[in-house]
């Protein structure tokens, strides 16, 4: 790629759970990015991919949630 603008033309070019799981890393290496420069604190590896993992499937969950709705959103609460 010949820089940020082709990369970002072909992240948009993706089907739609690669997309947006490279445009969560991508958030998330800038939100550690900022967190280096202007606090310098530095996360481990793992507690950064266990952040991408954990927001990509909350972000899906609730993604799912949106289009389908649950039987248990239909069913309402007795005593």
């Amino acid at each position: 790629m010949r820089g940020a603008n082709s990369a970002v033309e072909w992240i948009l070019k993706q089907k739609e759970p690669k997309k947006e799981l490279m445009v969560v890393i991508l958030w998330f290496i800038w939100i550690e990015r900022n967190l280096i420069r202007e606090e310098g604190h530095r996360r481990s590896t793992e507690a950064i991919a266990w952040s991408i993992e954990f927001y990509a499937n909350e972000n899906s969950n609730l993604y799912v949630k949106e289009l389908v709705p649950s039987r248990l959103s239909r069913e309402k609460w007795t005593a």
